[in-house]
């Protein structure tokens, strides 16, 4: 796996109204930036991609943000042709579809485990649906916010 290591630089999260009634939970995770990156101990050099992600809370009736989550970090990425991409980065701004999938799935997985425990500490829904155990009979997978 070419993602090699991931650093979260900066958290926020903020409630700026009750987090009650029907609402929206919107997920999202930018790639910022993309830099060659030097790892003198392995003698090779990898890329240092930077991100943010953004969970927002959105009532469904008046679309007015009730709350949101920011974490801001960086992933290492090692790849044989690091230079071609961080050279087609500058140019266009994307990464090739097989690195960016990599790339923005490492992020969900980190991003969302943090948000997670954010929503709870916050006393919010959290960012993405759980499982959780019901009655014999009740519809599969109901889940309300």
């Amino acid at each position: 796996m070419p993602v090699a290591g991931m650093s979260i630089k900066a958290m926020s999260a903020k409630r700026h109204e009750d987090v009650v009634g029907e609402i929206e939970v919107n997920n999202d995770a930018k790639l910022t930036t993309v830099e060659e990156t030097d790892l003198p101990a392995f003698g090779k050099k990898a890329m240092t991609v930077g991100f943010s992600f953004t969970t927002d809370y959105i009532d469904r009736k008046t679309k007015k943000k009730l709350a949101e989550i920011l974490i801001d970090g960086s992933v290492l990425y090692m790849s044989d042709d690091h230079a071609n991409v961080v050279k087609g980065w500058k140019t266009t701004k994307k990464l090739p579809e097989d690195v960016n999938i990599e790339i923005i799935n490492a992020i969900l997985r980190r991003c969302i485990t943090k948000a997670v425990v954010l929503s709870e500490d916050l006393q919010m829904p959290p960012p993405m649906m759980i499982p959780h155990a019901q009655r014999k009979g009740a519809p599969a997978n109901s889940y309300t916010m």
